[in-house]
This record gives C-alpha cells, sequence and structure tokens, in this order.
C-alpha cells in the first residue's frame, strides 16, 4: 500500500498540498482531529469554494472527514474529479442526500440524509485514474452508491466548484492505492515545534520555524557549513489513535545563494535514536521548496515513537541551507487490541 499524502489541512501552508486554493479558511473550533478544519463556503454567500489538490495527493483510494453547517438551497459539490472530456463529482442537495454525478448522466442519489452538526467518514474508492472506471462511494464504512465512470482524473477540488450555497467543514484527507483503513476511524494530526532538540547547531531556534502559513525569508533557522551540525525540535500536538501507521515530514528549504553547494540531511529523532535520510538533498535558489520525508510500513504503538524529533543535518562546507518552516503528520487508526495490523504501508 503506496501511501502519497495524507494531511489535516488546518495545519498546512495553503500550498502545502495545493494548486489553487478559491473562498477557503480554516475553523479552529469545529475539529476531527489535529489543530483546524478546511471551512468551506464560510461566508455563507452562494459562491465557489475549493482546494485543489496537487496532484501528488491523488489516489484511486482517498477519504476524509465531513461536518455540514448548512444545507445548500439545491445543490454543491463536495469533491469535483475534474476531467477535460467531462468531470464527475459527490453532490450535497438539499435534502442531506448525497449524490454522485457525471457529466452527462443523471445522478446516482442516496436513500438516507446526513445531518447537520455531524462528522461523517466519506472514502470514494476507484478502480482506475485514467479510462473508463467504477468508483463506489461509502459514509462511515457503508456503502450507499457505484456507477461506471467514463474517463479517469485530472486533479481534484475539494469544496464547491460552482458558486452554489451550503457550508461545511473537511478534515484529515487520506490517499492510498489500496483500501486496507478504509474500515477504521483514522486520524491525521499534525505535531509542530514547540521547543528546541537534542540539537542546535544552526542559528535561530523552533520560534523560526513554527510559524504556518510559511512567512518566507522572513524566519528561518540557517546552517553552519560545519558538515554533521544538526538541529532538531520538539513538537506539540499529540496523535488520535494508539496504533500509527505512517508519518510525513514536511518542510519549506532553501539555499543561503543562488549558487550551487547547499546540502542537508532530514532527521527523524525518537527513543534516543537519530534516523537521518540514507542521501544528502542537495539545493540551490533562495526561494524556499517544499521537501518531504516519508516513513510508512509501520504498525507500532504511539508510545514506541512519541515523543519525537525533526530536524537538519548539515552536509555541506561550501554553502548553508535555511529552515522556514517544518512539521510531521501522523497517520493513525483506530485498531482494537486483538487485531494485528502491519507492516500496512510501502512506498514504491
Amino acid at each position: 500500500m503506496t501511501i502519497l499524502a495524507f494531511t489535516n489541512f488546518g495545519a498546512r501552508e495553503l500550498d502545502f498540498c495545493s494548486d489553487a486554493i478559491t473562498n477557503v479558511t480554516y475553523n479552529t473550533t469545529i475539529k476531527k482531529s489535529g489543530r483546524q478544519s478546511l471551512h468551506i463556503g464560510a461566508d455563507g454567500l452562494g459562491t465557489a469554494s475549493n482546494f485543489r489538490l496537487n496532484n501528488s495527493y491523488l489516489g484511486r483510494f482517498y477519504w476524509f472527514y465531513l461536518y455540514i453547517v448548512t444545507l445548500p438551497a439545491t445543490y454543491c459539490e463536495i469533491t469535483y474529479e475534474y476531467n477535460i472530456s467531462g468531470s464527475h463529482a459527490l453532490r450535497l442537495y438539499s435534502d442531506g442526500k448525497l449524490a454522485l454525478w457525471t457529466n452527462g448522466q443523471t445522478p446516482t442519489m442516496s436513500s438516507s440524509a446526513l445531518s447537520t452538526g455531524v462528522w461523517y467518514k466519506i472514502a470514494m474508492v476507484h478502480s482506475a485514474l485514467t479510462g473508463v472506471h467504477d468508483v463506489t462511494v461509502y459514509v462511515d464504512n457503508v456503502q450507499f452508491a457505484t456507477r461506471s465512470l467514463p474517463r479517469g482524473i485530472n486533479y481534484i477540488r475539494l469544496g464547491k466548484q460552482t458558486a452554489l450555497s451550503g457550508e461545511f467543514l473537511l478534515c484529515s484527507y487520506v490517499a492510498a492505492d489500496s483500501d486496507e483503513i478504509q474500515n477504521y476511524d483514522f486520524a491525521v494530526d499534525d505535531l509542530y515545534p514547540n521547543g528546541n532538540g537534542t540539537y542546535t547547531a544552526y542559528t535561530g531556534s523552533y520560534t523560526d520555524v513554527d510559524e504556518f502559513p510559511n512567512d518566507g525569508i522572513t524566519s528561518y533557522v540557517q546552517s553552519t557549513l560545519t558538515s554533521g551540525d544538526a538541529e532538531t525540535f520538539a513538537l506539540g500536538g499529540d496523535a488520535s489513535f494508539d496504533t500509527i501507521i505512517g508519518h510525513l515530514l514536511e518542510s519549506r528549504v532553501a539555499s543561503s545563494s543562488n549558487l550551487s553547494g547547499a546540502s542537508y540531511k532530514m532527521r527523524l529523532r525518537y527513543g534516543g535514536t537519530n534516523y537521518d535520510d540514507s542521501v544528502a538533498t542537495a539545493i540551490s535558489g533562495t526561494t524556499f521548496v517544499l521537501k518531504t520525508k516519508l516513513t510508512a510500513g509501520l504498525s507500532v504503538k504511539k508510545n514506541q515513537l512519541l515523543p519525537i524529533e525533526i530536524g537538519f543535518v548539515e552536509q555541506s562546507t561550501t554553502r548553508t541551507h535555511r529552515i522556514s518552516n517544518c512539521l510531521i503528520s501522523v497517520l493513525s487508526l483506530n485498531v482494537p487490541d486483538v487485531q494485528k495490523i502491519g507492516p500496512r504501508l510501502q512506498v514504491i
């Protein structure tokens, strides 16, 4: 099972997992897990409001949690799967029912309505991402609709594609190429710097990398030109459930120069041991770019992993690098103690 991406939107810089943002805000009060939820239609108006996912975050199977604040006057999209030859969408109607819609075809309606003020787990299960294929939708692990789609997916927008009324929240997006987590409650929690860690060789401190959205050149930590020097950060937050099956370190990194020569390794530290990248990453240019370190194939109790530190190790003696912000997203499942999970995730 390859996990392509998992994220709690509210704890992300907007372009961490997005190609485009349209009229989206965040809600720190109503959330399923993590710090915030993605708020669609928060203005209360009949306007487009969506979050276009970067194609790195596509998967044949994707899940998220849905919380309806206000039902639309007619209907609105929850997800919009775009294809230039004709798109498809998961719609919410004024009576609280969901429907699978495909361009030029009659929507496939659910038989029961969803309520406002309740979190629902939504699963979109595709047999493929290209060509003619089937899609099945689950609500809280129960199938409500399946249909054949005449074409594949170029990209996905979460939220309202068209200017229609309706207000809802989304939280904890997970994409993968297998449905192994289908029958479990899951959570994506972002753990973020809230203190200096074991290593403090870089200039600056955790207060320079804890902000979201990323403030770029305004604040950062900078390496030292001494190969092997490291900077790690203690983290705030916690995993929602006891079984952790994967985590993703994300950061914005830049060189101090437009010339080549800067390089680093990402570091995880837990249980008194450092886990560094096996190969250094070279970087040039002063524009901060997204860098990630995915750890998958896990099936561990969270007390085996947490607390955890994240950080970086200098690999150059000619050019320094800078870190503008960073965090680690932890994917956990609510698994009965009698069940054995893993290993569940593998990286291709």
